[in-house]
């Protein structure tokens, strides 16, 4: 009788074990579950982050290149005018002298807050596709590499004009500030004088250097305008894969 009342129930201990086991698994499950979807809320909300970036980027672009096309213009009527006896109209030459020297230094970097946020905290694999890890690296290097190669074909026009042209103050935006042209109120003696000071100084030596440096900024420009839109829409791509 004793030994009866110590007897396992085994059919009570299978099955409690079994429910134990189930809940196991389940909370498995549920935690399981739960980290994905936190790590796809994680992922989703760094893609939007990052194609915002991509997007200033974007409007940069355009605004370089429209800017690009009116140095070019303005370089080609300077070096008209210093070929020939001089510009005819005073004021439009000194503007042209201005307006040829933007975009002749340091273009500055691609809009990159996120992308630096995944490398400072090595969250790059919070992206779960390889292959779309690959390309927003590819295109942040290939914007810093590319903009380099501009920088090494720096001419002196820009830096000559400064002792030549006094300039009109710049309304600063949040792409940069171009520049505006020449001041405003100068008496015309004096633009006269600036005018015989371009022709008198080694300005005209480096336009035609100039003009090529503005056109390689075009094609360079071009290049990662179509690149980024490319992996705009590779993003958005994979982001409504992954929502």
């Amino acid at each position: 009788m004793f030994l009866r009342k110590f007897r396992l129930d085994w059919s009570n201990v299978i099955g409690e074990l079994f429910i134990v086991i189930i809940g196991v698994l389940i909370a498995l499950a549920i935690g399981e579950w739960n980290s994905e979807r936190l790590a796809k809320a994680e992922e989703s909300d760094t893609l939007s982050r990052l194609i915002s970036d991509i997007e200033v980027d974007l409007l940069r672009f355009d605004r370089r290149l429209t800017s690009i096309d009116q140095k070019e213009e303005s370089l080609i009527r300077v070096s008209s005018a210093l070929a020939n006896d001089g510009p005819q109209d005073v004021t439009q030459f000194l503007n042209d002298i201005v307006i040829g020297a933007n975009y002749g230094w340091n273009q500055g970097s691609a809009q990159r807050a996120t992308f630096n946020d995944l490398l400072a905290s090595g969250g790059v694999r919070v992206i779960s596709d390889p292959d779309i890890r690959a390309l927003i690296l590819a295109y942040y290097e290939e914007y810093e590499t590319e903009h380099a190669r501009i920088d090494e074909r720096e001419t002196a026009y820009s830096h000559i004009t400064y002792q030549l042209v006094p300039r009109a103050e710049t309304t600063a935006t949040r792409f940069g500030a171009d520049e505006g042209g020449v001041e405003v109120g100068l008496s015309d003696e004096y633009r006269k004088d600036r005018v015989k000071a371009a022709k008198d100084s080694s300005l005209g030596n480096h336009v035609l250097a100039e003009i090529n440096l503005a056109r390689f900024i075009r094609g360079v420009t071009t290049a990662l305008q179509d690149k980024a839109k490319d992996l705009i829409k590779r993003l958005k791509e994979h982001q409504a894969k992954i929502d």
